[in-house]
């Protein structure tokens, strides 16, 4: 059988961590900081996963903001990997230049998209250059330094966005040229910044993500979500609240072509460059059924999840195994890789990031109660309530829903902050992306600090 190759990786990220199928010659190990919430999930969990502790050098009441590239630079992590022969980790975020000379220093692999191809896909500017060059539906836009030089303004509604920024931050809804003096006004920080903005013509339609899977022998094609934002705040900043699962049927036969004939497009010809993983696309579908690119995310996302709990999500295919045996294995790119393309699937579950957003009216929040990691039961009556199931183990089946947070009680936050995740296999959501009574419910139940009714 030959001897296993051992691959690491963040049990918090959870797409792996729910990875029932390895390949025979891999182990996969958890690592999580010692004393963390995590850590207490992982151990009662049960899981026949291998756990290792690393230590981190900073207070863990910061473990909330953690990302991995804090975590390389300031825990033992690597010295870690190097003595327990784990010469592979698995990025389930996020990954930067630091983090991939840390790793190489210590001689350890990282599994995932490199961060040559983030900087170049995650780049708004870059990104839209990209989409211009090859000649793929997108909003008119420009690239400008100063507000008061754009031509788009003048003609509507547009969307203001830094270079590179995440989660709707770094992003802004302007309606007119009076919205555009209050952006400057309170938000004077962000533009006396010497770098350059996309501008784009705001699109309306409905906002849509689908997640492309590219390995050196496979091109795949995920079902349709629905991207969730939300409400526009005091300083005109859209955040991202989660997603929703679409059924394959609500789309037209002729929208359901063309996503096929440009996301496919744009798959070969990132395998072309030999991309690995995931490229997570954001557009704008209108009426017409025409298609225009917004961004992508090269990485892992918030819906990778339930690709790994309901693989028909992603074309049954098992991504975490295939991504690490494709690296480990070195397998080499095709010039005619096999494709898949859009499942048809009835699934309408959801994913929510619980945030806390400050406010003119309130700037300040502390977190009251302290929940279990893990699954919990849905009575729907005429009162919802939950009941704790157990940390691993139950499945999203029926009314289940899984609750992740590395919030302690008793934490303040005064930025945002997501607190939470909840993720379903029931909607979350409206059609329109607007809230149900089920969101609002586990909202009150879970994180009653946050609550709000307002439009997402």
């Amino acid at each position: 059988m030959g001897i296993k190759r051992r691959i690491g990786f963040f049990p918090g990220g959870l797409d792996a961590f729910f990875s029932r199928h390895w390949e025979v010659n891999i182990e996969p190990i958890c690592l999580t900081a010692e004393d963390t919430r995590e850590d207490s999930w992982v151990k009662e969990s049960k899981t026949n996963h291998l756990r290792i502790h690393y230590r981190v050098d900073f207070p863990l009441d910061d473990f909330v903001y953690a990302s991995s590239e804090i975590i390389f630079m300031h825990s033992d992590l690597l010295k870690v990997l190097q003595a327990n022969h784990i010469g592979y980790f698995f990025i389930s975020s996020r990954c930067t230049r630091t983090m991939e000379k840390i790793a190489s220093d210590h001689g350890i692999q990282l599994i995932g998209t490199t961060s040559e191809f983030m900087y170049q896909m995650e780049d708004k500017i870059i990104f839209d250059k990209f989409l211009q060059e090859h000649d793929l539906p997108k909003p008119p836009s420009e690239i400008i330094s100063n507000l008061h030089e754009s031509q788009l303004l003048t003609q509507g509604k547009v969307v203001v966005q830094e270079a590179l920024s995440w989660g709707g931050e770094g992003t802004f809804f302007i309606n007119d040229q009076k919205d555009a003096e209050d952006l400057i006004e309170r938000n004077k920080e962000f533009c006396s910044k010497k770098n350059d903005f996309l501008i784009r013509k705001y699109i309306n339609g409905q906002s849509l993500g689908i997640s492309v899977l590219i390995l050196p022998d496979q091109i795949v094609l995920s079902s349709l979500r629905m991207q969730c934002f939300y409400p526009e705040t005091f300083n005109h900043l859209h955040l991202f609240a989660g997603i929703q699962w679409v059924p394959t049927i609500q789309f037209s036969p002729l929208a359901q072509l063309r996503i096929n004939t440009v996301f496919l497009r744009i798959g070969k010809l990132l395998h072309q460059q030999k991309y690995f993983g995931f490229a997570n696309f954001d557009f704008i579908l209108n009426d017409q059924d025409e298609i225009f690119l917004i961004e992508c995310n090269a990485r892992l996302s918030a819906a990778s999840t339930q690709m790994v709990l309901f693989p028909e999500l992603i074309n049954d295919v098992n991504f975490i195994c295939e991504m690490a045996s494709a690296f480990v294995d070195h397998r080499s790119y095709t010039d005619t890789p096999i494709t898949r393309l859009l499942p048809v699937t009835k699934f309408n579950g959801a994913l929510v990031e619980y945030n806390f957003i400050p406010t003119e009216q309130k700037t300040k929040v502390t977190i009251s109660q302290q929940d279990l990691n893990g699954f919990y039961s849905l009575d729907d009556g005429e009162t919802i309530r939950t009941r704790y199931l157990d940390p691993f183990t139950s499945g999203l089946s029926d009314l289940i829903f899984f609750l992740y947070t590395d919030v302690q009680s008793g934490q303040s936050f005064s930025a945002v902050t997501t607190v939470g995740r909840i993720i379903t296999n029931f909607p979350l959501f409206d059609d329109q992306g607007v809230t149900n009574k089920m969101f609002l419910s586990l909202q009150s139940e879970f994180y009653p600090e946050l609550a709000f009714k307002s439009r997402l």
